[in-house]
């Protein structure tokens, strides 16, 4: 379908979301799998002024309970919703969309340090453009056909994968969510359908590199493919040589925060920029080091395109800027190409496989178990999923204790995929001389 259909079937979810009682500045939660019906109410909150807040079924129930109470929707649209989302209409007529600045489009959660999943917000305006300047970064013109595989429910499925294509003039073929189980016949649809561009993870790359074992498969990417795009997570270089090893093409890495959205990116036939960084910025960006917990290259951002805040209680905003400024968490330098690297994270924030996982978060859960007297949560690096989860574990008594129970223990608040990879038993924690843990002193011990 072209785009004109695109939002006419979104202006027709406006109309009927409207019907239900939803207006200018509302919020509506949704909570689905990969498939149109989620793309397009992107678009009709975009037509309609409303704020969508997408919801993953894979958080856990306390995650997902303090969402919804935070937000308040006014619809939540899910599989029960049918009738809403059913029988859409696909025409060629042009729909305005509201690009004022103080209308919300989306909100965003994700996790942060403090434990609590923050909700960020952004405008219409301030995604389109950093689409935009994404494409002029990139080239992407009228001719990407993107394969989307990423959940559509994360910054990632919509802006990367959705808006970034659609902008261009480019075409999106909505393939099912890359997955152990859809990895085997991961580039079925891209040939089907001619994709020439892709998005993935860290994670994602390295499956469907270990996964493929046909040669014929590995030479149609190697011909087809003009872009892979990797994100969400830092690329190991491990992973990086076997994609390309692989299949034959680079991967453009690129580097951005929900916060912040696209920050820099790899372009393609660049080659200052292959050489470990995450490539250029784009148009607007400025960067600066400053000295943050005694890291001299704590990477700072001030962008345009930049958050309206965190969402707050009663639906007010807190703006984490600093006279326009976002400390990152990482830290980074430019070369004298312009090329942006980022050499490590100061914040205590573990990325498993593109997903944020909060250290404190975990460590306040297993500290509630009546054996264990201490815990500390730290980032293990892994080939596969770039980082896990370990727990280490001063407890009270080991006689009869079983670690296989803490999953069980920790599942109620803590989402499967958040759980730690590996506990480790521990007679102490090594502390600084002010006590705080060193932790990494633990990583040292695995």
């Amino acid at each position: 379908m072209t785009c004109r259909e695109v939002f006419s079937a979104a202006a027709q979810l406006a109309d009927r979301m409207k019907q239900e009682g939803m207006k200018t500045g509302d919020l509506f939660t949704v909570c689905l799998q990969n498939r149109l019906e989620f793309a397009l109410l992107y678009f009709a909150s975009m037509v309609g002024g409303y704020t969508m807040v997408p919801l993953n079924a894979s958080w856990s129930q306390s995650d997902t309970e303090y969402i919804v109470d935070l937000v308040r929707p006014v619809l939540r649209l899910d599989t029960a919703a049918a009738s809403l989302l059913s029988d859409l209409r696909f025409t060629d007529q042009a729909i305005e969309i509201r690009m004022e600045d103080q209308d919300l489009m989306t909100i965003f959660f994700t996790s942060g340090t403090t434990g609590q999943p923050k909700g960020v917000c952004h405008t219409a305006a301030q995604m389109i453009q950093n689409a935009l300047a994404f494409n002029r970064l990139t080239g992407l013109d009228e001719t990407v056909r993107m394969l989307h595989v990423m959940p559509i429910g994360y910054m990632a499925g919509f802006l990367n994968t959705i808006l970034c294509p659609l902008l261009a003039g480019g075409s999106i073929i909505l393939a099912p969510q890359c997955s152990p189980s859809s990895a085997l016949h991961f580039w079925n649809p891209a040939m089907e359908h001619q994709a020439n561009a892709i998005w993935l993870t860290p994670t994602m790359a390295s499956l469907v590199a270990r996964l493929c074992r046909s040669e014929q498969t590995a030479a149609w990417v190697r011909e087809n493919i003009k872009y892979a795009f990797i994100g969400t997570a830092p690329l190991l270089d491990l992973i990086r040589k076997a994609f390309e090893e692989k299949f034959g093409i680079p991967c453009l890495e690129s580097y951005g925060m929900s916060e912040v959205l696209f920050v820099s990116c790899q372009i393609p036939n660049d080659s200052t920029g292959r050489n470990g960084s995450v490539g250029k910025r784009l148009d607007s960006i400025q960067l600066e080091n400053r000295t943050a917990e005694g890291y001299t290259q704590s990477l700072w951002v001030h962008s345009p395109y930049a958050l309206k805040g965190y969402l707050q209680p009663n639906q007010q905003m807190e703006s984490p800027l600093e006279q326009g400024w976002l400390p990152t968490g990482d830290c980074g330098h430019l070369d004298e190409n312009g090329n942006l690297f980022i050499t490590g994270r100061y914040k205590d924030l573990i990325i498993c496989g593109g997903m944020n996982i909060s250290p404190r978060a975990l460590e306040e859960r297993l500290s509630e178990h009546e054996n264990i007297q201490e815990v500390a949560v730290v980032g293990k690096p892994d080939a596969f999923w770039g980082e896990i989860p370990v727990a280490f574990l001063v407890v009270r008594c080991r006689t009869g204790f079983d670690l296989k129970t803490l999953d069980t223990f920790c599942c109620r608040t803590v989402a499967p995929e958040a759980l730690p990879k590996e506990y480790h038993v521990v007679s102490e924690l090594p502390r600084s001389g002010t006590g705080k843990i060193q932790k990494h002193k633990l990583l040292e011990q695995i």
